[in-house]
């Protein structure tokens, strides 16, 4: 929602190089690449199990693809707000 306000015409940034949007880039870079990177780094310390991190790296894929298929879905501007 944050990255939504800031790419809108009426958002923070007025221009594509916005650093409000390259923030938000960031976030969800180190947010997708914490949650494959942190199970790993706990298999490697011996903290998990192979099976405990194989099922967490296929339940974050199935998250990452669903809720980038959702925001491809539904990222038009017909709405019900709009009426």
């Amino acid at each position: 929602m944050i990255g939504r306000q800031c790419t809108s015409s009426g958002g923070y940034g007025m221009s594509d190089n916005s650093p409000c949007i390259d923030l938000m880039w960031f976030l969800t870079s180190a947010i997708v690449i914490s949650a494959f990177g942190l199970p790993a780094v706990l298999y490697r310390a011996a903290i998990i199990k192979i099976g405990s991190m194989a099922f967490v790296m296929a339940a974050n894929t199935l998250i990452f693809i669903t809720v980038t298929i959702y925001f491809m879905t539904f990222d038009s501007d017909d709405s019900l707000l709009s009426i």
